[in-house]
């Protein structure tokens, strides 16, 4: 009886493991892209009768190749590690926060009463990363830049949200970054003239 006990113990055990990994980024222990899609849309359907808003912001950690090519891929690794951890720790209970791209992070955040939370929210991400790490001797003071867009406001599904919150993004890059830049329709429009140009 024990023993079958253990078996069905070690089948469970591996079972959740099995979930565990389907959901979740194998390097961060975030959720992974497809897990935060699925998330998000389940929560911007939830919201849909209580009107609430919902921030979805692209936080993009600058510099990622640079790092892996003086310090090696797995110091670049390490950084990431880190830098998930302290984007979620910075989190509340309710923010869902995934490692979207290689080094890309979103952050979705319900119940936003004004802009100057996401700015406030922004800022604390900002400074968190920022702290600098030294792993074998070499410092390194991470930077991120990061653009928001808010449901129902920039979109109704995690698909326009995330294209809006990048978009965003590429007007947050550069020296004089803002803690967080958030989307405007004209900002869609001279993306799309950029790309036809091209």
């Amino acid at each position: 009886f024990m023993l079958y006990q253990l078996r069905r113990r070690k089948i469970a055990e591996a079972d959740a493991r099995i979930r565990f990994l389907a959901d979740h980024d194998t390097l961060t222990q975030l959720l992974n892209r497809r897990r935060m899609q699925e998330a998000c849309d389940q929560l911007l359907f939830k919201i849909r009768a209580t009107r609430e808003d919902v921030a979805y912001l692209f936080v993009d950690l600058d510099d990622l190749a640079d790092i892996n090519d003086r310090l090696g891929q797995s110091r670049g690794d390490e950084i990431l590690r880190i830098v998930a951890r302290r984007i979620a720790t910075t989190l509340g209970p309710e923010d869902l926060v995934a490692r979207v791209g290689p080094d890309d992070f979103a952050v979705v955040r319900r119940r936003v009463t004004s802009r100057e939370e996401i700015i406030a929210l922004a800022s604390l991400l900002a400074e968190t990363v920022g702290e600098t790490i030294e792993l074998d001797g070499h410092v390194v003071a991470p930077k991120i830049s990061i653009g928001c867009a808010i449901a129902p406001e920039h979109g109704r599904s995690h698909s326009e949200l995330v294209k809006h919150a990048e978009i965003a993004h590429f007007h947050n890059k550069g020296e004089k970054r803002n803690p967080v830049v958030f989307f405007e329709p004209k900002m869609d429009e001279a993306m799309h003239r950029r790309r036809q140009i091209e």
